[in-house]
């Protein structure tokens, strides 16, 4: 729907990127390859999830290696489905416009999680107060 709107075709329907149609054959064999290479990222970025469990590491050891295996598995399946330019310049755009919307996303984690860890505390503190009284 996106690259839909930003193609702005008129009122056509694109499944996916038009150079990932001609470089597949047909449209249909284009979005399949994509939902494919979708579906590997939907799995590596599950399996990538595992880090935060280590609570033996710190959160900037996790969230380097998150980052580093993020990339390692989107960036071929963005250069696979057409979803960048296959320049240098391209890769580029690709890695500024993923390490931003990761460092975005890193911020509001971690500032929604400091809250409810915030909130944990204070529902101690109050629950320690209560109980000395």
């Amino acid at each position: 729907v996106v690259i839909s709107f930003m193609i702005e075709d008129g009122d056509r329907y694109y499944g996916c990127v038009p150079a990932l149609v001609e470089m597949m054959g047909n449209e249909t064999m284009a979005v399949l390859l994509q939902i494919v290479v979708s579906a590997l990222v939907g799995g590596g970025s599950a399996a990538a999830s595992y880090i935060w469990k280590n609570e033996s590491w710190s959160l900037a050891k996790q969230t380097i290696l998150y980052y580093l295996i993020t990339c390692t598995i989107y960036f071929p399946c963005a250069y696979i489905v057409c979803w960048m330019q296959h320049t240098v310049r391209g890769a580029v755009i690709y890695y500024a416009i993923y390490t931003a919307i990761f460092i975005t996303i890193w911020i509001i984690q971690y500032l929604a999680n400091r809250s409810k860890v915030k909130k944990i505390n204070e529902a101690l503190n109050h629950t320690e107060n209560r109980e000395a009284e």
